[in-house]
């Protein structure tokens, strides 16, 4: 759910430290927040992983595969691997 800018920070620390301890998932369409608790970020489409990288891979990426799933175009690099 939307939550202001200070309490998104408040919460992306607390996955931070769990994540020294435990795996989590985590499901959102906010990239933003994404960014910010993600080691790994997976793309889905109808119920199916489509997409897979690092968060550094896909923040900065100018793949196709990647690009195309946000309905964008660009040039094609390495690091997001389709599924």
């Amino acid at each position: 759910s939307a939550l202001d800018p200070l309490s998104t920070q408040r919460v992306a620390n607390i996955i931070n430290s769990l994540k020294e301890k435990y795996g989590i998932l985590i499901v959102t369409h906010d990239m933003t927040f994404a960014s910010l608790v993600a080691d790994k970020i997976c793309f889905m489409k109808e119920g199916k992983i489509i997409l897979e990288a690092n968060k550094d891979q896909v923040m900065n990426s100018d793949n196709e595969d990647f690009i195309s799933f946000l309905g964008n175009e660009g040039e094609k690099s390495d690091g997001v691997q389709p599924v």
